[in-house]
């Protein structure tokens, strides 16, 4: 996974290290020059959404190798082995929403661009991918409670299995809520769009913006449930 998350970097660099170059100012009408700045956020989007992956796969990596970590010599060899590669594999739930919402978003982006133009106003154009946004919270949170099931055999070699399960499985709902917030805070950037000097650069900036704190929850919660594991792995006699 450590090769595929440097591709997505790399990937995801090329796309978000382009300059933006001059936009046109904003205003609340929509026309060619708005036209041009949402398909610099449509590019710019693929590798937004990259990097959150990337930052998924890149946190789950560390969980893996600590849990590892923390169960050698706690139990069999081959049975560490086995634990670690389910871990690898649980991994899948829910990196397959995040995947399909980039998609929507990025066709959210294109319908905006479609209502934008018909009714010559921004704030037509914006509202599709800032829905879209709010949609990714509610299945990666069913991604994660597949992926705590999965990981039950784990949760059953330490000392306190439903505790730890139980804990683990409060991530969910917790990134699908932080996952709701950054929506609503990119949504609340976007009403002062009509009063940017340049569309194009304030477009990027708030979808850096959302793409940061995305990385963060993941970052800091997934963290949190490795911990968790961890802690009651030690515990082990």
């Amino acid at each position: 996974m450590g090769i595929l998350r440097n591709i997505a970097k790399r990937a995801a660099g090329r796309v978000i290290g382009q300059a933006k170059g001059p936009g046109s100012g904003s205003g609340t009408g929509f026309g060619k020059e708005q036209d041009a700045a949402f398909a610099q956020l449509d590019h710019e989007a693929d590798g937004a959404f990259q990097l959150v992956g990337a930052a998924l796969v890149g946190t789950w990596e560390v969980a893996i190798t600590d849990v590892g970590r923390a169960l050698d010599g706690k139990i069999d060899e081959a049975k560490r082995m086995e634990m670690v590669e389910r871990f690898s594999d649980a991994l899948v739930p829910v990196q397959q929403p995040l995947q399909a919402s980039g998609h929507e978003v990025r066709a959210a982006i294109k319908d905006g661009v479609k209502h934008g133009l018909e009714s010559g106003k921004l704030m037509d154009a914006c509202s599709p991918m800032a829905h879209a946004l709010t949609t990714i919270g509610a299945p990666f949170a069913e991604g994660w409670a597949k992926t705590t099931d999965y990981l039950g055999p784990i949760f059953e070699v330490l000392p306190d299995a439903d505790a730890a399960q139980a804990e683990f499985l409060t991530a969910g709902p917790e990134l699908a809520a932080a996952f709701d917030a950054h929506a609503a805070a990119f949504w609340t950037e976007l009403q002062g769009l009509p009063s940017q000097p340049d569309l194009r650069r304030a477009l990027c900036d708030a979808l850096d913006t959302w793409r940061d704190a995305m990385v963060r929850s993941l970052e800091t919660i997934i963290y949190a449930r490795r911990q968790v594991i961890v802690d009651q792995a030690k515990q082990l006699a």
